[in-house]
């Protein structure tokens, strides 16, 4: 449908495709999480990298959204803002692995939430708001 479009540029169909392969990657990522989670503990290490991709891409695809709407090819401040944001989000969600803050997945290879899996919910949050806050901004536009 983006191809057909008249009113999309190159650069927003590129990341409307973008955001809907990174959706599908990401429910892929909990179906493969959902059946690896208590199987032998050798798939223990498929359940965590699943998780933390699951967890770590989910606010990317606001931000994907986010190029969306902007129909200018010149990144702005805050787009660039978004993105170093969601880098340091990945940064923080990978080193707290080993310790299990934000989730963990035990020896016998089960999935549980960590003490600070607010991290995860904060990082969404803020990645909605900022869709809401640009959604707001191009729509006053027009």
């Amino acid at each position: 449908m983006t191809q057909l479009s008249e009113s999309l540029n190159k650069k927003q169909k590129r990341g409307f495709l973008f955001a809907f392969g990174l959706i599908a990657l990401i429910s892929l990522l909990e179906v493969v999480t959902l059946k690896v989670d208590g199987l032998p503990k050798k798939f223990r290490w498929i359940n965590i990298v699943s998780n933390y991709l699951g967890f770590g891409l989910t606010p990317s695809v606001c931000i994907c959204l986010v190029y969306v709407l902007d129909k200018k090819t010149k990144l702005r401040w805050e787009f660039k803002l978004a993105i170093l944001w969601e880098v340091v989000y990945l940064l923080i969600l990978a080193l707290s692995i080993p310790s299990g803050l934000v989730f963990s997945v035990s020896q016998e290879n089960i999935y549980s939430r960590g003490p600070y899996f607010f991290i995860y919910i904060f990082a969404y949050f803020i990645s909605i708001l900022y869709l809401s806050l640009s959604t707001i901004f191009v729509s006053k536009q027009f």
